[in-house]
């Protein structure tokens, strides 16, 4: 076993020196957030679909359901217990859920977060989406009388589940009395005083209660009861569309039979789609238009009568809900996947964001939804009288994943313009409303229909027959101008029964068949390239049958084109399928930046960025009766460079300049911009490196600031003017946004050097025209003077998209730009300090990161750029601006000025290039200087610019470099244990005994070293920082000093108080600790030696204490130090045979056996200690890594005889040894 000692004092100055200037946490963001907290242990569904394939009976996959569910429900209930005791959350449960989704619901706040996603429980804790609510000509439009009549079905014996704000089961559309008494009579927390459930409205139950609102305080916790009256009036107009009976004019329910001719009556409230499903009712929301309860009303779909048994589950799910730019791998999504895998068809409105790229709202996100777009239907009344016309505000696709993998949404289209279904209350008895809300219930009335007709069908086989029978086309309408429809605006198109439903032959995607469409997984290319991708066609009828497959193109793409095979050889049998080959060609040489027609069709915004888009639909047709089926098909193409600069990284140590090239494959597609392509370069200084948070959703990892950089315009001015100018600022992430508008940046300015924020700059979006869209796609920074005035400044990345494409869609990088004459500065005050923050944006904004990070209540952070003194120098007749053109073989001659270089921090030259790979847009390059960059002692020709903990930061600015949990200026560069590798990059240090392990390192309190601390730090340190800056950042307004800061304040202070075994550390080293630790007397013994000898332990151990010795200790007792992330495993040996033995295992963060407690007996030469605390992560400061710091236990082993029943006293205790968790 390698031995790994304890930190020594030094180190814990050190250390705390560290804390106490540069780890700071997000405590600032006080506000309380809901979450899902989401727990290692499989959902049920995810174990039930492990046994499908297992050898057993269902009964028994039943009964091993439901012990899964019960062991999930124990583990939540015991984490609940756990969290309480730390920080009383208990009373802010929202909610727990199980089957689709292992989750507890809560009101947290960050710090919380921050210290609960390292608990070893945990898999990640997500944002809960807070969603929003979003027929007598709509009917006839899709078909639904004709299916009535043809095949006489009205969606009887079908159970579709409404998620929404209840409904109002006593209106007559749903079979109620209507009356006045009811409505009064009505209790809505309790059932029974009033008919509920009926025959149409045959359950549900209240999620919330009747004052829920997420958005006031004291509203937001639920208060469940079985009633789920509606209170709103959004979930009646939705079920009435679904499955509402109909109201005459006389107003009587209609209770008659239902036929095409039906439809031509004189109704108050027209009949539903499907007028004879069951309803139920699955309120989550109140009054309040605002929910964040949507997943525990999935669940309880899933498991209606709540017995862990799925069987009795709910055929359809209505969500006419959402949340804007939705990724498809929320926990809502996952949800809805899940229930959809069980067998629930799930229809979800797509929103009503309009055209900008990637609004389509989540869960309508999730793959095997069904996502629903808003189309107009036959009403003469409407604007234009186009039939089929997309709404203007129905939301945009397509959808992705935080892996960047795209799913085609919108899937199809339905009527949700001006729609007439049943009023809340009666009176009037109906109302009109419009959106994709009314979209989503015409598809799912007309699914509980093909549920009825063939109940056979599985959930897959609606949503493939819905979609591959949309064949009506939609359309986009402006100025007497018809275009089609785009899929990634409408789906495939819309449906209409009226004549025909098509359900004996089908075709989807045959890898991915649960999406109902084929989108290629191509999208960066530098080159030709041709990908292919198979159709499976399937024969449901009891014949042959031969068909024709064409392509009908949508939107275009200069050099790509799709080929579909020559022929379709045979016939395919009866109960057979075959599959085809459909393949994408790409030729680079011709590629373009095309923006297809449909961008000008719903709003008019010439400085829109857009993305290239090929699509269309396939479609088969059988040619033994002409019927034909549509599947949609998406690409996104987007031709990239391939530029990299070499040298990789800079050495400055013995001479100012060097010389730096761009090399590799440039982009070019001409000059006609900005419908041709090029990439820009631009060079940046770089102010901070925030590491990757860990456990953090992977999807809100846009928001997850990676690099802060800073440059300006300045130099590249004739007259040098600093009123003229503007200052830019690059923020990195360490995964792609889809859209900017998933992520908002601030940049907090101080502009004149009194420790004040001035202004505020953020990433935001703007239109040129009179009417706002409900979403835009030009996108902008903006300054605010954090009052009422803001101003535009600068398009992100510098131009807009009517002069150059800078590729700011699925990006993780953004450049925003700031006048600095709006700023108020001249030649005469050209300083700035600043601090980034981040926010993933949902309907509740979630802050993601900070950089520099702050600590409430304490003078701000502030990173510092001067325009007139900058730290680096860049030269090169290829650049003639911040963004310039990329080009192969460009050459640069960098500089350095080291004055300004370390007393502005600054961290090493950053590269950005627009189109390289997402990879590689970014390129940091490192400075090796003279001096120390860092700060922490060694210098920069020592520490080099490898990455020896591979954590992506240079050795030579990491404080930690190999991740330790000791910093680099405690460890320096000796080799105290003779391996040849220096202790800074040696991750197996040699730890002196007699620290508090971990703990203290955190609490600060180091009470037993106050005497080299005091002259450590009241002489050194502290004296240092007043007079300087805090190493060179502006805090209350002290830029004076900034110049000396680091120089002669704070690295003076380190001098005098933590260079080597200096007198004052020396004598705290061996004083403070018999004054603060357990002060044993054969313990100190050895480690007043510098080594601990077993005969010291031992005599510490068992001095004044006499206890009967039935057996002998267990010896060569190790515990692993930080091999295992989930546990420390602690294993021994006995002189004879272990099995004669019980072993007791004992813990203790002190080295004291007699207060140690008992973690386990075991019969077993080892054990498992899943219960020790996880490392504790400290967050770095501006370019530093964050430190690991392990939770340190001695570990100490008892035996006795297993049946020596004459005694059962346990052996003395073992030697102890030391052991930790992995990160």
């Amino acid at each position: 076993m390698n031995i790994y000692c304890s930190f020594s004092k030094t180190k814990i100055f050190n250390t705390s020196f560290i804390i106490i200037l540069f780890i700071i946490h997000n405590a600032a963001f006080t506000e309380r957030i809901p979450v899902i907290i989401e727990l290692n242990t499989l959902c049920g569904v995810d174990f039930y679909s492990q046994l499908k394939d297992a050898k057993t009976t269902s009964t028994e996959k039943i009964i091993s359901l439901k012990k899964h569910i019960e062991k999930i429900k124990n583990e939540q209930e015991s984490f609940i217990n756990k969290i309480s005791k730390k920080k009383s959350i208990d009373e802010t449960i929202l909610f727990t859920v199980q089957k689709v989704f292992n989750g507890i619901g809560a009101y947290l706040e960050l710090d919380h977060i921050r210290e609960l996603q390292n608990d070893f429980d945990v898999k990640a804790i997500h944002p809960l989406s807070r969603v929003s609510i979003n027929l007598s000509k709509s009917l006839p439009f899709i078909g639904a009388p004709s299916v009535w009549s043809n095949y006489k079905a009205t969606g009887k014996g079908v159970r579709v589940g409404i998620i929404d704000t209840g409904i109002d089961y006593i209106h007559k559309d749903f079979g109620g009395s209507g009356t006045q008494q009811d409505y009064e009579n009505n209790d809505t927390t309790i059932i029974g005083d009033v008919p509920f459930p009926t025959t149409k409205i045959a359950g549900g139950y209240d999620f919330v209660g009747e004052d829920y609102d997420p958005e006031v305080f004291g509203k937001n916790i639920p208060i469940p009861d079985p009633d789920p009256f509606d209170q709103n009036g959004h979930g009646t107009h939705v079920a009435g569309i679904i499955g509402g009976y109909g109201v005459l004019n006389s107003g009587a329910t209609y209770t008659f039979d239902y036929t095409q001719q039906v439809i031509s009556y004189p109704f108050f409230v027209y009949p539903g789609v499907a007028p004879k499903t069951e309803l139920y009712a699955l309120k989550i929301f109140s009054k309040a238009p605002k929910s964040e309860i949507l997943i525990p009303a999935i669940e309880w779909a899933i498991d209606p009568n709540q017995d862990d048994d799925f069987s009795d589950h709910l055929d359809i799910l209505n969500l006419s809900l959402g949340e804007d730019f939705g990724f498809s791998d929320t926990p809502e999504a996952i949800a809805c996947n899940n229930v959809s895998s069980v067998g629930i068809l799930v229809v979800v409105s797509a929103g009503n964001r309009g055209d900008a790229f990637f609004s389509l709202g989540t869960p309508a996100s999730a793959e095997s939804v069904i996502a629903v777009s808003a189309c107009e239907d036959a009403d003469s009344s409407l604007s234009g009288n186009i039939p089929s016309r997309i709404a203007y505000f129905s939301s945009r696709g397509p959808a992705m994943y935080s892996t960047g993998k795209i799913v085609l949404k919108p899937d199809i289209s339905a009527p949700g313009v001006h729609i007439y279904s049943a009023n809340l209350g009666s009176n009037p008895m109906n109302r009109l409303s419009s959106g994709t809300s009314m979209s989503a219930p015409h598809i799912s009335g007309l699914s509980a229909l093909l549920m009825e007709i063939e109940p056979e069908l599985t959930a897959q086989n609606i949503k493939t027959i819905l979609i591959n029978n949309a064949t009506s086309d939609t359309y986009l309408y402006k100025n007497g101008e018809i275009i089609y429809a785009p899929p990634q605006i409408g789906g495939v198109g819309r449906n209409n029964f009226s004549n025909n439903i098509i359900t004996d032959f089908l075709f989807y995607d045959k890898d991915n068949p649960n999406t109902v469409s084929l989108t290629f997984n191509t999208q960066e290319v530098s080159d030709s390239i041709t990908e292919e991708r198979w159709i499976r066609i399937e024969n449901r009828s009891k014949q042959s049958k031969s068909f024709e497959l064409s392509y009908l193109s949508r939107t275009t793409v200069s050099g790509v084109e799709i080929v579909l095979p020559q022929n379709i050889s045979a016939p395919i049998n009866p109960g057979s399928y075959a599959d085809l080959p459909v393949i994408l060609n790409i030729d680079m040489s011709l590629l373009k930046h095309d923006r297809d027609p449909s961008l000008d069709f719903r709003y008019n915004e010439p400085n829109r960025s857009w993305i290239s888009e090929l699509s269309g639909v396939l479609s088969l047709r059988d040619t033994t009766n002409n019927n034909t089926l549509y599947l949609p098909l998406y690409a996104q193409i987007q031709p990239i460079s391939d530029l990299g600069f070499y040298p990789s990284y800079l050495d400055l140590s013995t001479s100012n300049t060097e010389s730096i090239s761009v090399q590799g494959r440039e982009l070019y597609t001409g000059e006609n911009f900005p419908y041709d392509l090029t990439s820009f370069i631009s060079f940046f200084e770089l102010k901070g490196i925030s590491k990757k948070q860990e456990n953090l959703p992977e999807y809100m990892s846009c928001a997850d600031i990676q690099y802060l950089g800073i440059t300006d315009n300045l130099t590249y001015l004739p007259e040098n003017n600093i009123e003229d100018s503007s200052i830019y600022f690059l923020i990195s992430t360490y995964s792609a946004w889809s859209s900017p508008n998933q992520v908002n940046f601030t940049i907090y300015i101080d502009a004149n050097n009194d420790g004040k924020t001035d202004y505020s700059l953020y990433n935001s979006t703007t239109y040129s025209g009179n009417n706002p869209p409900p979403s835009s796609d030009y996108f902008v920074s903006i300054l605010s003077n954090l009052k009422d005035d803001t101003k535009i400044q600068h398009p992100l990345n510098i131009f807009s998209a009517s002069e150059f494409d800078v590729n700011l869609f699925k990006s993780n990088v953004m450049v925003l730009g700031v006048k600095a004459s709006d700023l108020k500065l001249d030649n005469d005050n050209s300083t700035i300090g600043f601090f980034c923050e981040s926010r993933f944006i949902k309907d509740i904004p979630v802050n993601i990161d900070q950089i520099p990070e702050q600590i409430p209540t304490q003078p701000k952070k502030r990173f510092i750029y001067n325009l007139k003194e900058k730290s680096i120098h860049i030269q090169s007749n290829a650049l003639t601006d911040v963004f310039s053109f990329a080009k192969n073989n460009i050459s640069s001659k960098i500089s350095i000025y080291n004055e300004n270089y370390f007393i502005f921090k600054t961290c090493g030259l950053l590269s950005f290039i627009t189109h390289n790979p997402k990879n590689k847009k970014l390129q940091f390059i490192p400075i090796i200087t003279s001096g120390d960059t860092d700060g922490d002692g060694i210098p920069d020709i020592i520490e080099g610019i490898e990455d020896i903990d591979g954590d992506g930061i240079p050795n030579l600015v990491d404080l930690d470099s190999d991740n330790d949990g000791i910093p680099d200026n405690v460890e320096g560069t000796e080799d105290k244990n003779n391996n040849g590798i220096p202790d800074y990059i040696d991750p197996e240090p040699v730890i002196e005994e007699g620290i508090a392990d971990g703990e203290g390192l955190f609490e600060g309190s180091y009470e037993g070293i106050s005497e080299g601390l005091e002259e450590g730090v009241n002489e050194g340190i502290l004296e240092g920082i007043k007079e300087g800056t805090e190493e060179g950042y502006i805090t209350e307004g002290e830029i004076e000093g900034v110049f000396e800061g680091i120089n002669e304040g704070v690295l003076e202070g380190m001098e005098e108080g933590t260079e080597g075994e200096i007198e004052g550390i020396s004598e705290g080293d061996l004083e403070g600790f018999v004054e603060g630790e357990p002060a044993y007397e054969g313990i100190l013994e050895g480690m007043l030696e510098g080594t601990i000898t077993e005969e010291g332990l031992l005599e510490g151990n068992t001095e004044g204490e006499i206890s009967p010795i039935i057996a002998s200790p267990p010896f060569n007792v190790t515990a692993s130090d930080g091999s295992y992330s989930e546990y420390v495993l602690v294993e021994w040996e006995m002189e004879d045979d272990t099995n004669k033995y019980i072993f007791e295992i004992l813990r203790n963060k002190e080295n004291d056996c007699n207060t140690a407690i008992s973690i386990g007996t075991t019969s077993l030469p080892y054990y498992y200690d899943y219960t020790a605390e996880v490392p504790l992560i400290k967050k770095g400061f501006s370019c530093f890594a964050n430190k690991t710091i392990p939770v340190v236990y001695y570990y100490w082993v008892r035996a006795r005889e297993k049946n020596n029943a004459n005694n059962n006293t346990w052996s003395n205790c073992s030697i102890p040894d030391k052991g930790w968790r992995g990160k």
